[in-house]
């Protein structure tokens, strides 16, 4: 149930209800999901309470719960920088040099260091400016492909009012989406700051990925709560999802496979 704080005894009791019920299901994941509905807990956080107690009992390779996963943290933080600072010298090298090259006029987007971004946004001359009222429409980038009206805004494919007319586009639908996406977001932060990422083993996503390619859709998207195109997208291999999805998805990779 989204927003309940169970206890340490609760936490235990639902291991303990997994490892007895274990043996009666097919696999430790069902008997996972079982526990979970009968708590009122998503399976992922059964499922984590789980490989705590397995970590911390010595059955599963990882850190403990006493591991200081602060200093870990902070160590990662000073090994590995922020990637857009690794990426943003090259990034806008690589567009002065698409600029200087180029036989027309090429605007070279905003640089992206934080220290550029914040001279510019000190200065009132480089502001983005409001239109004045009746000013003409800018020009014509393509014609939208439901209805043949011009497109005038370089960050839509159709014009606005077949866009305004898509009942996927309407304002409680993006805020369904939006509120998803928050949540998971959250999720994702609160999997961070637990730890999670002491344990993350990056070179093991080719294997789950290729486990997936049995998997339906929708057991991806139940288990995950990512979208259906989305989840299409990570079956495929194309994209990959947050490190705290790679257990989930690796179980039902191995449940399709028919592997304990």
């Amino acid at each position: 149930m989204p927003g309940v704080r169970f206890s340490a005894e609760q936490r235990a009791k639902a291991v303990r209800l997994v490892v007895e019920a274990t043996p009666q299901h097919a696999s430790q994941w069902a008997a996972i999901s079982s526990v979970a509905a009968k708590i009122g807990a998503s399976p992922e956080t059964v499922r984590k309470w789980v490989r705590r107690v397995e970590v911390d009992s010595g059955q599963r390779a990882g850190l403990t719960s006493g591991a200081d996963h602060a200093d870990i943290k902070r160590l990662k933080q000073a090994l590995f920088p922020p990637l857009s600072e690794v990426l943003a010298p090259v990034v806008e090298h690589i567009a002065s040099l698409i600029a200087g090259a180029a036989s027309v006029e090429v605007r070279v987007p905003t640089v992206l260091t934080h220290d550029r971004h914040k001279a510019a946004r000190s200065d009132p001359s480089k502001r983005p400016r409001r239109k004045p009222a009746g000013a003409q429409p800018a020009d014509t980038l393509w014609a939208c492909p439901d209805c043949g009206s011009p497109v005038t805004n370089d960050r839509h494919v159709r014009c606005g009012n077949c866009t305004a007319a898509d009942p996927r586009q309407t304002a409680e639908a993006r805020g369904r989406r939006g509120a998803a996406i928050a949540a998971r977001k959250r999720a994702q932060a609160a999997w961070e700051s637990d730890g999670g990422l002491a344990d993350f083993d990056p070179a093991a996503w080719p294997t789950i990925q290729a486990g997936l390619a049995e998997v339906k859709l929708a057991d991806i998207v139940a288990a995950t709560g990512l979208s259906k195109s989305f989840a299409s997208q990570v079956r495929a291999g194309r994209y990959r999802p947050h490190p705290s999805l790679w257990p989930t998805l690796g179980e039902l990779g191995q449940e399709a496979a028919g592997q304990p």
